[in-house]
């Protein structure tokens, strides 16, 4: 095996955050859940947002009265087009997060299938990884990674992100590592992740569309810069398709990047913490991976990478929403209409106390004249922004991060009525962290 070159933080006695799983905490075993509650999690999410022809998710309830009319149509599909705007990065279709979504799922059921060997948690690891497939084959771009497709199994957008192409290396490197994958499926993995970094190494490391000329309009910067989610991106992704390829190349590209990007990721050093407070919180599973890896290729990094766990899990609820450059897209009415003061920014655990179960009720709505956007500012500050951060943080593995946020998660899974949320995106978090939450209990239970 090739020695990496290991790059030495300048402060060499450190003192390391505990991390521990979940369920080995007081609030863990308090409000853990059972297995039925990730079993019955991972069913209700499948039952509006899975669909069985291409395994993939969608982030509009597809199986509802309207079935798959809810998504973008195949011909505007096919022109860039969302609701007859050229849209070729898809917001709005229904169709664009398959792989985001997709990966965070396989991931976190590998987890549940490898810790507890349940064939239910197998059966929706392998349907997934079968969509993944799907949509390897669907761009006659070698490695390019599709935003779809429709579930008419060929329409995609063509303006992809560094988020789907990662969560498409995340997804896949955690299935090739479980107990479910087969000789034949690493070896698909292994070509197909290979691809994925190739067409990133040929274009210079940048998000290119399927043409290979036009840069993404929304994916994000190049993965060699020199930042935060370079690091929490370049870094983990190099390792994982080293793992899976064992080709040396992608190693010496690890070793390349890695003094330049590690300091943002270390609080001793440079550390930078920023991103979508909707979404940044999949940098975690990233984080996750890399600790595991750099443990097994470059151990003496592995300090840095949990400090930056722990910065991140700190750094994730602190955010704040509404941003100010959002603040404009609200009037003094809709904070009015919510009994807020005008234009507060609250971040995870203030928006969470703002929460009020009549925001959720639809005879309750009415009656006060509360609609679109107000809905949405509501549902961002008490319940996404709160859920999607708390979540993060407890991904961090932190010991006292991971006490304080248990119990707030646990709280939200009892009071918000996630039936009435038509959102993959926001769906999907009670899913994952169940799934989380049943991994680390059957593990801890397996030490005993």
């Amino acid at each position: 095996m090739k020695i990496l070159k290991t790059y030495f933080v300048m402060t060499a006695l450190v003192m390391v955050p505990e991390l521990v799983p979940a369920a080995e905490t007081s609030a863990g075993n308090k409000a853990s859940g059972s297995e039925g509650k990730a079993r019955g999690r991972v069913e209700s999410f499948a039952a509006k947002y899975y669909h069985p022809g291409t395994k993939c998710l969608y982030t509009q309830n597809i199986n509802g009265p309207q079935g798959i009319a809810v998504l973008e149509t195949p011909e505007e599909i096919k022109k860039g087009n969302v609701k007859g705007e050229f849209k070729p990065y898809g917001y709005g279709s229904g169709i664009v997060d398959t792989s985001l979504l997709g990966g965070q799922l396989l991931f976190s059921l590998c987890e549940a299938y490898d810790a507890s060997r349940d064939e239910f948690y197998g059966k929706w690891a392998r349907n997934l990884y079968e969509g993944f497939k799907l949509m390897a084959g669907l761009s006659p771009e070698k490695g390019f990674v599709p935003r779809g497709p429709h579930p008419d199994g060929k329409s995609y957008y063509t303006d992809i992100s560094r988020d789907q192409i990662s969560a498409t290396i995340y997804g896949l490197w955690r299935f090739h590592r479980s107990k479910l994958a087969s000789p034949e499926d690493r070896k698909f993995i292994q070509s197909r992740l290979s691809e994925v970094m190739g067409r990133l190494e040929d274009n210079g490391w940048k998000n290119l569309c399927e043409d290979g000329k036009t840069v993404c309009r929304m994916a994000g910067g190049p993965w060699d810069k020199n930042d935060s989610h370079a690091a929490t991106t370049m870094l983990p992704s190099l390792l994982m398709v080293y793992d899976v390829s064992q080709d040396s190349k992608w190693l010496d590209y690890y070793n390349q990047f890695l003094p330049g990007q590690i300091p943002y990721l270390d609080p001793q050093q440079k550390f930078e913490f920023h991103g979508h407070p909707l979404y940044i919180y999949q940098q975690m599973y990233k984080l996750i991976a890399f600790e595991q890896l750099a443990g097994k290729y470059d151990p003496d990094i592995v300090p840095s990478i949990r400090r930056g766990r722990k910065a991140w899990g700190d750094s994730l609820p602190a955010q704040e929403w509404p941003r100010t450059k959002d603040l404009g897209k609200y009037s003094e009415n809709d904070f009015h209409k919510l009994g807020w003061p005008k234009a507060p920014s609250e971040n995870a655990f203030e928006g969470w106390k703002r929460f009020d179960a009549n925001f959720q009720d639809a005879e309750y709505l009415q009656q006060n004249g509360i609609e679109g956007k107000t809905i949405a500012l509501f549902s961002n500050v008490c319940i996404h922004i709160p859920l999607a951060n708390f979540y993060g943080a407890y991904l961090s593995g932190d010991k006292q991060i991971v006490e304080e946020v248990t119990p707030l998660l646990d709280e939200m899974l009892v009071q918000v009525d996630f039936s009435r949320i038509n959102n993959g995106f926001v769906e999907i978090i009670p899913v994952l962290y169940a799934l989380q939450v049943e991994s680390a209990e059957q593990s801890s239970s397996a030490k005993k």
